[in-house]
């Protein structure tokens, strides 16, 4: 989206996007971090190491892992690429280009492209 922004793009020029974004992202990611807090809330009530590490493992080894990832494999790479370095033209010419064949469809395929 900031992408888009910076670069003067409506949404509306692409050929699919999102409804409800990006305010659904939003109320996703506060949901996620709502269900990750309370799925091991005991353990917060009478504080136990062990409870909170077997609660909580999944979460802990998700960041370590992303942080090794980082700091090895894509240690070369920006962790955060700026708005104007970001390609999102490359192949756009050749899919632009290209002629979708529109077939007649039935009843069934019209209802369900309306549905999805």
């Amino acid at each position: 989206m900031g992408v888009l922004k910076s670069r003067g793009i409506s949404r509306d020029t692409l050929p699919f996007k999102a409804v409800w974004m990006p305010w659904f992202a939003h109320v996703t990611f506060w949901m996620l971090c709502v269900i990750i807090f309370i799925q091991g809330y005991s353990c917060f009530f009478h504080f136990n190491a062990t409870d909170f590490f077997t609660n909580y493992v999944s979460l802990i080894l998700f960041f370590v892992l992303w942080l090794g990832a980082q700091l090895t494999y894509y240690r070369k790479e920006p962790w955060l690429i700026p708005y104007d370095q970001v390609d999102i033209d490359s192949d756009s010419r050749v899919i632009d280009e290209q002629v979708w064949d529109d077939k007649d469809m039935s009843k069934f395929e019209k209802f369900w492209d309306n549905v999805l």
